[in-house]
């Protein structure tokens, strides 16, 4: 799975201030003695929603907590999901007036599934199956584009791992069919997204060349490709679990990189070319 937080408890990175100062003490979010891991936080515009996986049921299931933008907990825990089969590597998005949150869960074989969430973290509706492949569907990521929620997903059911795309509605059902978004030799795997206000810049690991490289394309709203694809790292070392960022005028990347002989971190940019 993505690169995870493998702590047996989930505390808050130190606060900063505007010169990178800590800006106050960390703060212990969870107290339960079994297991907490892979944390996603989202931004809501005045505090913060943060969930994670958790096994404190006798499974794997996904809680929620808000925060206020202080730090402190803006409420208590909350489980989000309830099922036998295991809920895992939760991804939040904010969509200015509630949380999506994505995930892979082994309820109907492994597949993505989406929630909704109220910003106290409440489930609205129910839970959503997004993708439908009758293998592995796992590391989901989901960006807001001021209309609707995008998905992506690497997916087992090709001989090769691939990237696929699933479009959710603000009212929490799916828009059209999945839509498969790498086809080159090797696997695709662990991708990252961010939007623009005009499309999505979508980076990912690829062993097309060999070794596991950092790639990048840009995608519409609904998902089709625009351009070819663009690779960001050329080196014989191994280049994985990319993340991305848009300033408003380029893309931020980074990824673990095993060139200098161990686990370093790597940042390079995008710029668009219009």
């Amino acid at each position: 799975g993505r690169l995870l937080v493998g702590a047996f408890e989930l505390e808050l990175e130190q606060r900063l201030d505007a010169l990178g100062a800590e800006a106050g003490p960390d703060v212990r979010l969870t107290t339960d003695a079994m297991v907490q891991t892979a944390p996603s936080i989202a931004w809501n515009g005045s505090g913060f929603g943060v969930a994670w996986q958790d096994t404190r049921d006798g499974n794997v299931e996904i809680y929620f907590m808000p925060i206020a933008a202080d730090g402190t907990a803006a409420g208590a825990e909350i489980r989000v999901t309830a099922d036998p089969a295991t809920s895992n590597s939760p991804f939040l998005a904010w969509s200015g007036s509630g949380y999506g949150l994505a995930f892979y869960d082994n309820r109907a074989g492994s597949n993505v599934w989406f929630a909704r969430l109220a910003p106290d973290g409440a489930k609205v509706g129910s839970e959503v199956e997004v993708s439908t492949g009758p293998t592995t569907s796992e590391d989901p990521f989901l960006s807001w584009t001021g209309s609707e929620f995008v998905a992506v997903w690497e997916d087992g059911r090709h001989i090769d791992r691939e990237i696929y795309l699933a479009r959710v509605s603000a009212d929490g059902a799916v828009v059209g069919t999945e839509i498969r978004v790498t086809d080159a030799p090797g696997d695709s795997m662990f991708p990252a997204m961010a939007w623009t206000g005009s499309r999505l810049g979508l980076a990912w690991q690829d062993e097309r060349d060999g070794n596991d490289e950092t790639y990048f394309a840009f995608l519409s709203p609904e998902g089709t490709r625009l351009g070819p694809d663009l690779r960001v790292t050329v080196d014989a070392a191994i280049s994985d679990f990319p993340w991305i960022a848009w300033s408003g005028s380029s893309f931020g990347l980074v990824w673990e990189d095993l060139r200098a002989g161990n686990p370093e971190i790597y940042f390079n940019m995008v710029m668009p070319c219009d």
